[in-house]
């Protein structure tokens, strides 16, 4: 399913298909923290001008002209923080488990090792098990877990909070694997 999808920096022209693609993944169930509706074009658009390209990568995955899915990165902007990046990632359901999401975390990992980071992480629901599997595949590892702290559909999830220690030579592996796929 992912081979006419386009994978690219996302420009202020995107905020609304962002803001439809976002509700519509958290309309599909519980694997967002967000809930539907959190997001406005207005607020969205004023959001993506605002973002400093040495410090932030948000990147949209188009189909069709449908975003399909999203993937932020935003580096430390402080000296003592630099070197780390956190990320977050939205895929369709329409789109999921056909290499979508690892062709952006790839541009997103890539992103963030031709900016000197050494260490991305990110938070995930301990249930999203899909999720789990993917950041484990790229060599993502728990680093702690914060028990029941969603509270979604009646029920008490955890966080789990994931890191990627990336060298140089990963950030070059992975700008290869996601070079005929992306533009950063």
């Amino acid at each position: 399913m992912t081979g006419g999808v386009v994978v690219r920096p996302g420009v202020p022209g995107d905020a609304a298909g962002v803001v439809a693609h976002i509700n519509e993944v958290a309309r599909e169930g519980p694997n967002l923290v967000i809930d539907a509706a959190e997001h406005d074009a207005d607020g969205e658009r004023a959001f993506i001008e605002s973002l400093d390209p040495a410090f932030y990568a948000y990147l949209v995955a188009e189909d069709r002209q449908r975003i399909v899915g999203t993937c932020f990165v935003s580096r430390g902007t402080t000296p003592r923080l630099m070197h780390v990046a956190s990320l977050a990632m939205a895929v369709s359901a329409s789109h999921r488990r056909a290499g979508l999401g690892s062709r952006l975390l790839a541009a997103a990992l890539a992103w963030a090792g031709e900016r000197g980071v050494r260490k991305v992480v990110l938070s995930v629901l301990g249930d999203n098990e899909p999720a789990l599997n993917l950041y484990r595949k790229f060599g993502f590892r728990e680093e702690g877990r914060r028990q029941g702290m969603f509270a979604i559909d009646g029920r008490y999830v955890d966080e789990v909070l994931m890191a990627l220690e990336i060298a140089s030579g990963d950030a070059r592996k992975a700008r290869s694997e996601s070079e005929s796929l992306v533009t950063v």
